[in-house]
C-alpha cells in the first residue's frame, strides 16, 4: 500500500511540470522527508481589496496545493505556479506542500476586504483652468448611500457642500488637485463594484461683473478608497476608478477628457458609472462617461 501511495504521489507531483525538483526529476538534493508547511505572505488579515497573497515553501522541490473556499487541499487541488493569489472578496486559503517523500499538514489563513473609511480624489486639469469664483463638488453613490463633498469652493457664492469662502481657490492649467472625504456610512470595497455606484463631478458658476462663463478642462483623475484599520503589511488604499488609466493610452499634458462649460443655470457635470462588465468575457471595461452641459449629454472624451 505504501508503494502504491508513493507511486500516486510521484505521478501527481511529476505532472506539475516546470516546477523545480518535481518536473520528471528527483526532488531537491537530500529530500528524504515531507516538506514543512507553506508560508503565507502576508499572513492573514484585512486590507483594501484587491490585494495579492503569495505562498512559498522552504523546500525548493515542493509543490504547493491550495484551496480558497476553506476546504481541505489535496494533491488534486490548484497548485501555485509562481504567481500570487488575488483576494477580491473575503477568502479562507488552505494550503499544503508536497514532495516525492510525502505531504505536509495543511495550514490556513483568513483574508478580509476592509470597508472604506475615506475617499481620495485627485484631479488633473487640462489647458483651461477653473476660476476662483466657481465651485466644484463631487457626489459618490453606492448601494448603501451617497457621499457629497466640496472639491473647490467659490469666493462669490455657496453651492451645497461648498460654502462661500474668501479668498477663492483656483485650479490652474495643468495642475494636480487632491481632496479627501471621510465616509460617514459603510461603503463596500470596489470589487465587485455595485451596479448603481457612480461618481459625478459638478461645476456651479458664480461669475461677477463682466466675467463670462468659467470653462475648465478635466484631463484625468484617480479615485482611491482608503481603509483606516488595515492590518500591518496590507494595502491601505485601492483604486476605484482612474482616467486615463482605464481608458488606454495616457493623455498628453494639456489634452482634455471632459470639458465643463456654460451651465446657464443647470449644473455642468461629468458622470462616471463605476460598475464594470466583462467585454467578451475577457477584461473589465468602464463607461460610458456622460458629459452634461448646455448642449445636452455627450459621451466622453468630449471637449468641444
Amino acid at each position: 500500500m505504501r508503494l502504491i501511495g508513493l507511486v500516486t504521489l510521484c505521478s501527481l507531483l511529476c505532472a506539475a511540470s516546470g516546477l523545480s525538483g518535481v518536473s520528471g526529476r528527483a526532488p531537491a538534493s537530500g529530500a528524504s522527508q515531507a516538506p514543512p508547511v507553506p508560508t503565507f505572505s502576508p499572513a492573514g488579515g484585512m486590507g483594501a481589496c484587491p490585494y495579492s497573497v503569495s505562498l512559498t515553501d522552504s523546500d525548493s522541490g515542493a509543490v504547493i496545493f491550495y484551496t480558497t473556499d476553506g476546504t481541505e487541499p489535496t494533491l488534486l487541488s490548484a497548485r501555485t505556479t509562481g504567481t500570487s493569489i488575488t483576494v477580491s472578496a473575503p477568502m479562507t486559503i488552505k494550503a499544503l506542500a508536497a514532495n516525492l517523500s510525502g505531504a505536509s499538514a495543511s495550514v490556513r489563513q483568513n483574508y478580509v476586504c476592509g470597508t472604506f473609511t475615506s475617499l481620495t480624489l485627485t484631479i488633473q486639469t487640462g489647458s483651461d483652468d477653473a476660476r476662483a469664483d466657481s465651485a466644484l463638488q463631487a457626489v459618490f453613490v453606492t448601494g448603501t448611500g451617497t457621499t457629497t463633498w466640496c472639491l473647490k469652493y467659490s469666493d462669490n457664492g455657496t453651492f451645497q457642500s461648498c460654502a462661500k469662502q474668501q479668498p477663492g481657490v483656483v485650479w490652474g492649467v495643468s495642475s494636480t488637485n487632491t481632496s479627501t472625504v471621510t465616509l460617514t456610512a459603510p461603503v463596500p470595497p470596489p470589487v465587485p463594484l455595485n451596479g448603481s455606484t457612480s461618481l459625478t463631478i459638478q461645476l456651479m458658476e458664480f461669475p461677477r461683473g463682466s466675467e463670462t462663463h468659467d470653462n475648465w478642462d478635466l484631463e484625468g483623475f484617480t479615485l482611491m478608497g482608503n481603509v483606516s484599520n488595515a492590518s500591518p503589511n496590507f494595502p491601505t488604499s485601492a483604486e476605484i476608478w482612474s482616467v486615463p488609466h482605464t481608458h488606454g493610452t495616457p493623455l498628453s499634458p494639456g489634452n482634455c477628457f471632459a470639458r465643463f462649460k456654460h451651465p446657464d443655470g443647470p449644473l455642468s457635470t461629468v458622470a462616471f458609472p463605476l460598475s464594470f462588465h466583462l467585454a467578451g468575457g475577457v477584461f473589465p471595461v468602464y463607461g460610458p462617461v456622460t458629459v452634461m452641459d448646455s448642449d445636452g449629454p455627450h459621451e466622453a472624451p468630449y471637449c468641444k
